[in-house]
């Protein structure tokens, strides 16, 4: 939970399940909650609750001064606020985010200091349609020798012809991607001290580096379509790139297995299915609408709230003892990463994801076996 130098990690989520106040939702779109007091004894008169109302800031704010909840039992508390007041945000993410503070000092806590927090959804967002079809078209030039060039608006796609992969990625002649590098598929990442102890590192390893067999391109109507073989694993690979009618470029992954049914339980899991890219260094500022604000994981994020977050690629890293995988951040709605001037790129899905920013490359952090 603690680094050595006492720096806490995993504590922010150890301490969310231990707190002793706790929210629930009662009606909280109409100012409602249920807030139920786990200590054995005495009532909490002396700690005032914070709400916050927001999507990616601050929209209502206010504070309840005594909950006098007595111990071991629950108490609905009227925030003040009404339905009607969020009509602004009908058709939006909305959170009711709640803090707990000592009202004076306490034992060794000082007035002031954070007991318990909790995050209420109030309503999600409006079910996200399918983009349409850009009405961008995209040019295709095949005549050079290496490269497939597909160019829209004013961006431009350079695949390489031996491997299937996009090496260049640029907007109005900017360049997104670091020179000789490419956007690539990653079933991997560096294996954590979890997974030595079970020795992950080794029953995953078909997915670390699997042979890819660029199969060729094809085209239909304003999609690019690059098919891989995968042999060791006897699965298909189906990267398709298409126009984002918002003016990117959408990159769909597909994964076929030809196992038999029988076969299904001798295939090797994944650690992750996404892709991964290395931009130039001065692309070094992170804005992200998703969990945080330090990093998480699908198995321990309750403590890591949903919120707009600004932050740098260097405060991703969490130098654990041994190299592994860290900083990533979950249930992303979307993701930038910017240089000083605000320029970069802008990631999105359909379904929440998870994203990581490091100055380390995933080969670095992985110890192998």
């Amino acid at each position: 939970m603690f680094s050595p130098d006492r720096k806490p990690n995993h504590a922010f989520e150890v301490a969310y399940h231990y707190q002793d106040v706790r929210v629930n939702h009662e009606d909280a779109a109409n100012g409602k909650i249920s807030v139920f007091n786990e200590y054995f004894q005495g009532s909490v008169p002396l700690v005032p609750g914070m709400g916050t109302i927001g999507r990616r800031h601050c929209s209502l704010k206010g504070t309840v001064n005594d909950l006098n909840v007595e111990s071991q039992k629950s108490r609905v508390i009227d925030l003040g606020y009404r339905s009607s007041d969020l009509q602004p945000y009908k058709n939006k993410e909305l959170f009711l985010n709640i803090r707990f503070y000592t009202k004076k000092e306490e034992g060794l806590l000082a007035a002031g200091e954070l007991l318990a927090k909790g995050q209420l959804l109030i309503h999600g967002p409006q079910t996200r349609q399918p983009d349409p079809v850009s009405p961008e078209k995209i040019i295709v030039n095949d005549d050079d020798r290496n490269w497939l060039i597909v160019q829209t608006g004013n961006m431009q796609v350079e695949f390489s012809k031996q491997n299937g992969f996009v090496a260049s990625l640029s907007f109005s002649g900017r360049e997104m991607l670091l020179e000789n590098t490419f956007i690539r598929p990653n079933f991997w990442r560096a294996p954590t001290d979890n997974d030595f102890g079970a020795s992950l590192q080794i029953k995953y390893s078909a997915w670390q580096d699997p042979v890819m067999e660029f199969k060729g391109f094809s085209k239909e109507e304003n999609e690019l379509c690059a098919l891989y073989e995968l042999p060791q694993l006897n699965a298909k690979l189906l990267m398709k790139y298409s126009v984002d009618p918002r003016g990117g470029l959408r990159i769909t992954q597909e994964l076929q297995t030809g196992v038999l049914q029988e076969e299904v339980g001798d295939m090797p899991p994944l650690f992750r299915f996404g892709i991964r890219f290395f931009m130039p260094k001065q692309y070094n500022r992170l804005v992200y609408y998703g969990r945080g604000p330090g990093e998480n994981y699908p198995d321990r994020k309750d403590a890591s709230f949903v919120g707009l977050y600004r932050q740098n690629v260097a405060e991703q890293f969490y130098p654990y003892i041994r190299p592994q995988e860290n900083g990533t951040r979950t249930d992303l709605r979307w993701w930038q990463l910017l240089d000083h001037g605000g320029s970069g790129i802008l990631v999105d899905s359909d379904l929440p994801f998870s994203a990581s920013a490091l100055h380390y490359s995933q080969e670095l952090l992985d110890e192998g076996r």
